[in-house]
């Protein structure tokens, strides 16, 4: 366990962290915030920069990845659990190949991921489908900044994306 302090303002409300750094069943980081003599769970996050291929476990959960490569790679999320979260964001224009994030055992239906929603940054809807297994940053399409978020609830992966391009996400199925 690490030790984390720190003191902060958000408002006229001052807050006080001074737990010990834990991680609770879902692999979540999380600290007490103690305001007016009464404690409050925060489930923290973590980022990270990716550059190459990489297989997810519950230990990244409720992480934020920017995916940042020359040479694009498949993200592997890994088997769905209740409330695992990631967030994948485009830092580096995918040129050559696109990023995909593929869901653990691409190619059977148990593994799928249901599209919640896909929109460009006018609003208009960009691919949707309902039964697929990867998620594409489309190259020469994705353009840094475009978002997808994936969440599971023990059973399948939910997702939701934001494009500045309607093309610029792609969600497909290899079953």
């Amino acid at each position: 366990m690490k030790k984390f302090l720190a003191l902060f303002a958000i408002g006229l409300a001052t807050y006080v962290v001074a737990e010990d750094l834990v991680l609770n069943p879902y692999g979540q980081q999380v600290v007490t915030i103690e305001k007016a003599g009464r404690t409050q769970p925060v489930v923290t996050r973590r980022s990270e920069i990716l550059t190459a291929a990489r297989t997810l476990s519950s230990a990244d959960n409720n992480s934020i990845f920017y995916l940042n490569a020359a040479a694009e790679f498949a993200v592997t999320l890994p088997a769905p659990a209740l409330d695992a979260e990631f967030t994948f964001i485009v830092k580096a224009a995918p040129s050559g190949a696109s990023y995909t994030v593929v869901a653990a055992g691409a190619g059977s239906a148990a593994n799928d991921i249901v599209i919640g929603s896909a929109v460009n940054a006018a609003g208009v809807a960009g691919d949707t489908g309902t039964a697929d297994d990867t998620i594409s940053f489309v190259d020469g399409q994705s353009v840094a900044g475009d978002v997808v978020r994936v969440r599971s609830d023990g059973t399948k992966w939910y997702a939701t994306a934001q494009s500045n391009v309607a093309a610029g996400i792609t969600f497909t199925d290899v079953d």
